[in-house]
């Protein structure tokens, strides 16, 4: 389904997303992220801890369901984007994901790639409710360099193909 959209929209397989390159939105991506977790960290709730762990329950039944998933993903960083108390910076966070989301279509018909993801969100789901801001920064960093550099591999395969 994904390829088919692609195939009937093209521009959405395009290296760059309103003007803007990979890398400055994964770079810019962790820059935000790693503040949001580590914020999330502090102030996240049992409400949202239950949220968070509702939404895995899901996504491990959705291995072969990549839009489903993609969208699980998206709910899974709203979530902790929505724990901090800065709804600028949560807003800011939510937008940024959106970039990302044209370059990881592509990837998430990648074999393995939904399951490596939810691996690490389960990481940073366990040191938010261990409210441990450092192991929460570090899982988020690992989290967005597995993306990119899953993206990057599935981007290239796509351009030789």
């Amino acid at each position: 389904m994904i390829e088919r959209c692609q195939q009937m929209l093209p521009g959405l397989a395009n290296i760059e997303v309103n003007s803007f390159d990979i890398d400055s939105v994964f770079e810019t991506r962790k820059i935000i992220e790693r503040a949001v977790v580590r914020k999330a960290a502090l102030n996240i709730d049992n409400e949202g801890l239950k949220l968070l762990k509702s939404l895995l329950v899901q996504q491990e039944r959705q291995f072969d369901q990549p839009v489903h998933f993609q969208l699980s993903d998206k709910q899974f960083h709203r979530i902790i984007a929505e724990c901090i108390p800065n709804e600028l910076l949560t807003n800011y966070a939510q937008e940024l994901y959106s970039f990302g989301l044209h370059f990881r279509r592509v990837v998430m018909s990648v074999d393995g790639a939904i399951e490596q993801s939810f691996k690490e969100h389960t990481l940073i789901y366990n040191a938010l409710e261990r409210r441990d801001p450092d192991r929460a920064e570090e899982m988020m960093i690992n989290h967005i360099n597995s993306v990119y550099d899953t993206t990057l591999v599935a981007m290239s395969k796509r351009g030789n193909s």
